[in-house]
């Protein structure tokens, strides 16, 4: 399904434990499942080899949603900061002897450590709020030092605005020498620009930003579920990144869009493939036996009638 060289990544493992099983929302449904490991250890191991079984290049940590200031529905914090160290490290633990276990010759599965977003809430950052400078600094040199044996990459995750992308990148920076990944959930605003869709700011803003000064950025990568916005998206990045960079260029698509089935999802893929993208992430709405499809593994099945992709 693929070109040879491209590098696949997973949506991780959160719809895949039961112990997340009835949470409504999708935060407090990846705060569970993160939450897993302290009382589902074998779960969540067994959930990390499938996925690293599946044919994927790249394993990405439970803990997008992992830090102090995550709140559930009644608006009560979710973690400690202790908590989040001892999750964070279970989680990069298990992810990198799921990996190892699964690396060989023909395929060496790395660990990708992500960085839960440290934006606010659209309206607070509308209204200029931020999070502090200290506790920005102790939550991310928590995360490092938590997971830094296991990972070979920080994957900072759905950024919210230049500014989130900025800050987290510099304190990672300041912590670790290892190659740095970045993503924007993205749209489109009224002159067609490509914006990140939490800010409205401009994506190119970000990127040439990140690109200026951090010497370890090894990936660029959007997300949207429209296939016209992401072609235009890799596009940009493509006229950005500099040849010859080190930065990689890529794609996913992974939201709470239940519409989305994975002959739409397949059909996505091909195309991110045929508009440059060389970092090809799946959804955390597919199993591990989809992304076998996606690896090549498996032969996809012949849809049962023509899919159109809807907002």
């Amino acid at each position: 399904m693929l070109p040879k060289g491209a590098t696949i990544f997973d949506g991780g493992i959160a719809k895949g434990l039961q112990a997340a099983a009835g949470v409504r929302t999708r935060v407090e449904l990846q705060a569970a499942a993160a939450r897993a490991v302290i009382s589902e250890a074998g779960a969540v191991r067994d959930a990390y080899r499938r996925h690293a079984a599946s044919g994927v290049n790249v394993l990405l940590t439970n803990t997008c949603s992992v830090a102090p200031w995550t709140q559930g529905d009644d608006g009560n914090q979710l973690f400690s900061l202790q908590e989040c160290k001892h999750i964070n490290a279970t989680n990069a633990r298990l992810a990198r002897e799921a990996a190892d276990a699964y690396s060989g010759k023909r395929r060496k599965v790395r660990v990708a450590g992500c960085v839960a977003p440290l934006a606010l809430p659209a309206a607070e950052v509308e209204e200029g709020g931020s999070l502090g400078v200290e506790e920005m600094e102790a939550y991310v040199e928590c995360v490092v030092e938590a997971m830094l044996p296991y990972v070979d990459i920080w994957f900072m995750k759905d950024l919210g605005s230049v500014a989130e992308s900025i800050d987290t990148a510099e304190i990672l920076c300041s912590s670790s020498v290892k190659p740095i990944w970045a993503s924007w959930e993205v749209e489109r605003d009224e002159v067609a620009a490509i914006t990140i869709a939490q800010s409205g700011e401009p994506l190119d803003r970000a990127v040439l930003e990140l690109l200026s000064w951090v010497p370890s950025m090894g990936g660029m990568l959007v997300n949207s579920f429209d296939d016209e916005i992401q072609k235009d998206a890799l596009v940009l990045l493509r006229k950005l990144v500099p040849f010859g960079h080190e930065a990689q260029i890529g794609s996913y698509a992974d939201d709470d869009h239940s519409l989305v089935t994975e002959d739409m999802y397949f059909s996505s893929v091909e195309k991110w493939s045929g508009y440059g993208a060389t970092l090809i992430g799946t959804s955390a709405c597919l199993s591990p036996e989809h992304i076998e499809i996606i690896a090549g593994r498996k032969t996809r099945p012949q849809p049962k009638k023509k899919v159109h992709w809807h907002r």
